[in-house]
């Protein structure tokens, strides 16, 4: 045998065995990159009456049981490139998550037909039953299914990246990931399938984002929080007048967002902050007095002695954990929209987070509301914080 031939064969061997370790090495050392973004036009059915929520509920929370299940195997500090992993606080998070992953899919299960519906197990399960049938339900999903499936698992190994790199790194660096404080209000608080809008960082000068995404939420019928930056919110009051900003915000609620956004946790004033904007808020909406006031700390970042501080300001911290995503450049406002459904479909319930100094808000959060119908409730603003 010549030796061109020898090194042909040579080459051909060497290529089979990459073929056959690929898979492995692929599942041993690929990351997510960028912010976990799903593609819902795969779904084939509606998702606008309860029966329609729940069966797309029950399969995106096995999904995302499997996923996680399957992250389990990875070494952590590698698959969330940092160099030092908190292990009790990912601990926490995973407890967390499978609980709510338990009590979501009996919700999810509560009126569907085991005999006819798809993934409806008819009996209540623990994490190792749920687990086992996430391992195993995509075996007999119809085959419309398929590429949603394909698509699905994708999203959800992105999307715990996200959340686990933040446990990680928890309380070094704090975020909405975790709480200090049972004072502390996530979103996981509200009833099942009732969902919160909030918005941060504004509000814009006159006839910007702000009022955009203001007259949006009224022509849907819906309204939100707006968590206010203390310097912008005095900026807009001063260009116009605090008359016109409340006549703004008359449909919705407003609250603080500190006075700048300085992350708390490194600033020493953070108190003063507070105060300013608490102060200016309380003077400019006098429907705010004696309500408890609403803080979300920059960032989500805060001291983990935050909430009893400001207990004695009445003011309460509001977290969330819907997170939109719509800081990120590379998310247009239909990437939102499909991120969003896809986690409302999985928590079944909570806070969204927007931004209003963004334009995507007022063309993702309106489509949110015509997808959902009638199989959701959004939780009017003027009734939050729940007493």
């Amino acid at each position: 045998m010549g030796a061109w031939k020898r090194l042909v064969i040579v080459v051909a061997a060497v290529a089979a065995a990459t073929a056959l370790l690929a898979p492995r090495i692929t599942r041993r050392s690929s990351r997510p990159k960028g912010t976990a973004v799903s593609t819902r036009s795969l779904w084939p059915y509606p998702l606008s009456e309860k029966a329609d929520f729940d069966l797309a509920s029950r399969l995106e929370i096995l999904a995302s049981v499997q996923s996680l299940a399957r992250i389990e195997q990875e070494h952590l500090p590698t698959f969330l490139s940092v160099e030092k992993v908190n292990d009790s606080s990912v601990a926490t998070w995973k407890a967390r998550t499978r609980a709510v992953f338990t009590a979501n899919f009996a919700a999810a299960t509560a009126d569907c037909d085991a005999g006819r519906d798809i993934a409806c197990v008819g009996k209540a399960m623990g994490t190792p039953e749920l687990e086992a049938v996430a391992a195993s339900f995509q075996n007999g999903l119809p085959d419309a299914l398929r590429s949603w499936y394909h698509d699905a698992k994708a999203f959800h190994r992105g999307y715990h990246h996200e959340q686990l790199r933040r446990a990680a790194l928890f309380p070094a660096r704090t975020t909405e990931m975790l709480t200090f404080d049972d004072s502390e209000i996530t979103g996981f608080e509200l009833p099942d399938r009732t969902f919160l809008l909030s918005f941060d960082d504004g509000p814009t000068p006159e006839n910007g984002t702000t009022d955009e995404l203001v007259s949006a939420l009224a022509r849907a019928k819906i309204n939100g929080v707006f968590f206010a930056l203390g310097d912008a919110l005095g900026a807009r009051i001063a260009s116009t007048s605090a008359d016109e900003v409340r006549a703004l915000y008359a449909n919705d609620c407003v609250a603080s967002h500190s006075r700048t956004h300085d992350p708390v946790d490194d600033a020493a004033d953070w108190q003063a902050s507070v105060a300013f904007t608490d102060d200016l808020l309380r003077r400019t909406f006098p429907a705010l007095a004696g309500r408890p006031m609403m803080w979300r700390p920059p960032y989500g970042r805060r001291t983990a002695d935050a909430a009893k501080i400001l207990a004695a300001r009445n003011t309460r911290v509001v977290l969330w954990n819907l997170d939109s995503a719509d800081w990120d450049p590379r998310m247009d406002a239909a990437k939102i929209t499909d991120r969003m459904i896809s986690l409302m479909l999985l928590w079944r319930r909570g806070i969204l987070l927007f931004h209003d100094i963004h334009p995507k808000g007022a063309t993702a959060v309106p489509a949110l509301v015509r997808t959902f119908g009638a199989a959701v409730r959004w939780q009017d603003c003027h009734a939050f914080p729940p007493a």
